[in-house]
């Protein structure tokens, strides 16, 4: 997650909102950080089915 964020292809925004990685300046990973985003508890995803779609 750190390389994709310093080559631009994840925000810091994303990475922590979406990956639960804390990136601090410098371009290091917070590790307490990280550990209590991902400690959070966090929306179901939305339910699979082999239905198709009209």
């Amino acid at each position: 997650m750190l390389a994709d964020a310093r080559n631009g292809l994840v925000s810091l925004e994303a990475a922590r909102a979406e990956y639960g990685v804390a990136i601090a300046a410098g371009w290091t990973v917070d590790e307490a950080a990280t550990a209590a985003l991902r400690a959070r508890p966090r929306p179901p995803l939305p339910a699979i089915t082999r239905e198709r779609a009209a």
